[in-house]
């Protein structure tokens, strides 16, 4: 049990600091690298297959954003990215995230569709996940964020819109 909360309290507090790290950058101590405890980033996407353009400006984005903060103030922790390529082959998802997990990963991201299949996996480990979106099957996942609902919400609330708004809707 006290296990379980602690991981709970890892979880919370990482969400917290991955959405308000701009915040936080005020928080930093400033006495560098060695002082500051490590986040490993497990990313476990398409890095050379038919997703990689969009894949690797993502990451590129998530790094560009920490080194314009780290400029301003060191954040209270450092966050490295350890990533394995996917190639767009599900074949590759499962033996990336063990992979990821033996390189120390403290945190990790997959591709939506690659979800449901590492669930048991992260939860059995209680590795806290990050996700795009999810399916309605993983909402109820206590070690799953997600940046984005559902396609299947957000598909209503475009179906909505349509009927609110469009002229030639019957």
């Amino acid at each position: 049990m006290h296990k379980k909360l602690t991981k709970a309290s890892f979880l919370a507090l990482l969400s917290i600091l991955l959405i308000t790290m701009p915040v936080l950058s005020a928080c930093g101590n400033g006495t560098g690298d060695e002082a500051r405890p490590e986040i490993k980033y497990g990313w476990l996407w398409d890095f050379t297959g038919r997703a990689a353009v969009g894949t690797t400006q993502t990451l590129q984005g998530f790094k560009d954003y920490l080194r314009m903060i780290e400029e301003e103030e060191p954040l209270p922790v450092r966050i490295t990215f350890l990533t394995y390529d996917g190639r767009s082959e599900a074949a590759r998802t499962t033996p990336g995230y063990v992979w990821l997990k033996g390189q120390g990963a403290d945190i990790m991201s997959a591709a939506p569709h690659d979800v449901e299949l590492l669930r048991s996996r992260f939860e059995a480990d209680k590795i806290p996940f990050f996700a795009l979106s999810n399916q309605v099957s993983t909402l109820d996942s206590p070690w799953l964020t997600s940046l984005f609902g559902p396609p299947e919400s957000q598909i209503d609330v475009i179906m909505q819109y349509i009927i609110d708004n469009w002229e030639h809707y019957p």
